[in-house]
């Protein structure tokens, strides 16, 4: 996952702008209600810093996978599965099918984006068409799925801490 350079500044109100209309195109494609999130770097609440400090990542953004003891990847060579299924499923089995998760792209240029889990589960193919890489998060119930471009989908899913 790339960080944010700070050429600019995020809170200008232009650059806001121009990071809506880098995503608009998919936006008004879809009837989905939505929110945009504005990524902080010093915020650590961000979906964005969640995913990087709950999971770890390869050098080149790709998160390390077999080095979270709850994950299971999938490819779609010969689309052997659905995607979609396979996220529903995962949903279903963690309690999420009703909550609000995030899309954070890997082009950090676009805003995060916050919305029903079953508006990302109904549209997946288009979000996941629209970036080489995109992260589905759920800080709530503790988990994250990874779309990586070469055709993986990855289910992670954080440890429950003891309550102790």
């Amino acid at each position: 996952m790339k960080k944010n350079s700070k050429s600019q500044p995020e809170n200008s109100v232009a650059i806001q702008n121009a990071r809506k209309a880098s995503i608009k195109h998919i936006l008004s494609e879809l009837y989905i209600c939505y929110d945009i999130i504005f990524d902080d770097l010093e915020d650590m609440s961000t979906p964005r810093n969640w995913v990087i400090n709950n999971f770890p990542f390869f050098w080149w953004g790709k998160i390390d996978v077999k080095n979270v003891k709850n994950s299971q990847t999938f490819e779609s060579c010969g689309r052997k599965y659905s995607y979609t299924e396979l996220l529903k499923n995962f949903m279903h089995d963690n309690a999420s099918k009703t909550v609000f998760v995030y899309l954070v792209w890997f082009d950090d240029w676009r805003p995060i984006l916050r919305l029903k889990s079953t508006d990302v589960i109904e549209y997946l193919y288009e979000i996941l068409e629209d970036d080489e890489d995109v992260w589905i998060v759920c800080p709530e119930k503790g988990w994250c799925v990874e779309y990586h471009h070469i055709g993986e989908l990855s289910f992670l899913l954080l440890e429950k801490k003891d309550p102790s």
